[in-house]
């Protein structure tokens, strides 16, 4: 009896021991499992974003609301050609995964003096430090990518306090859905140009800013399940855009999808 009970103890202690290792080992690879699980989200065979990158082919009507004439334009006010972006609204000083202001993210911006032509660049943002810091606003221009284009572009901090005022007004916790809230903001003050700070554009935006229509957006997917907030032309004061800032008062921000389809369910 006493070999049996000092075996099941040391059996015991063994699992103890080995389920603590796991944890051990999740905790320190959690980013990791957390691309691995997003990753398989995208990739199983009945998942969502497979009829999301379906080929998408404009329908009459969407081409019709694009081209067709609303009357004389003479007298409508371009879209100003500035182009906003938005970085740094979380501190990789305290969660690694909010990432630096690195290379890809300066191609994106320098794309836009090169390729797009923007008039004039703006950076909303918090914390861009490199080497991180604790401290919100902590010398930007530390950064190299930064400083290498400090010449062409007009940095806006955005303190915590005003993080904390668009959680209040929108319900949003993560800094991603708050940079939906706060990108429709600036276009709804200033108008331009909203990109991604992963999108990169080629050529200018003529055209579209020529456009009488208020708000140009892209349809997400070509299952059209919703719009798409990555890149978007407007002027200021649209009243889409104002529309869709009140909907995020209604909008669970546990499903991810339902940020950029909350107006056009509105609407609908």
């Amino acid at each position: 009896m006493r070999l049996g009970s000092l075996y099941s103890l040391r059996q015991g202690r063994a699992f103890a021991c080995a389920l603590l290792a796991l944890i051990l080992l999740a905790a320190v690879n959690r980013h990791r499992l957390y691309d691995l699980g997003d990753w398989v989200r995208q990739t199983h065979p009945g998942s969502y974003q497979y009829e999301v990158e379906k080929d998408s082919m404009p329908t009459d009507e969407e081409l019709n609301c694009l081209y067709n004439s609303m009357g004389p334009t003479d007298d409508i006010k371009l879209i100003t050609n500035h182009a906003h972006f938005i970085f740094g609204l979380s501190n990789p000083y305290e969660d690694r995964s909010a990432g630096l202001f690195d290379f890809l993210a300066f191609l994106a911006v320098r794309s836009a003096i090169v390729g797009l032509k923007a008039s004039r660049i703006f950076l909303y943002y918090t914390y861009l430090a490199d080497p991180s810091s604790s401290k919100p606003n902590q010398d930007p221009f530390s950064n190299p990518w930064i400083n290498r284009l400090k010449d062409n572009i007009t940095l806006v901090y955005y303190a915590p306090a005003e993080i904390g005022r668009l959680k209040d007004v929108s319900g949003a916790q993560k800094a991603a859905c708050i940079a939906d809230v706060l990108r429709l903001e600036i276009l709804s003050r200033q108008g331009g140009i909203y990109l991604d700070i992963d999108a990169f554009a080629l050529r200018p935006f003529t055209n579209l800013l020529q456009s009488p229509r208020d708000i140009i957006i892209g349809q997400k997917g070509g299952n059209r399940a919703g719009l798409c907030n990555a890149i978007m032309v407007a002027r200021a004061g649209s009243s889409f855009i104002d529309r869709w800032i009140a909907e995020y008062k209604h909008i669970d921000f546990k499903r991810e999808r339902n940020i950029s389809k909350g107006v056009a369910d509105a609407e609908a």
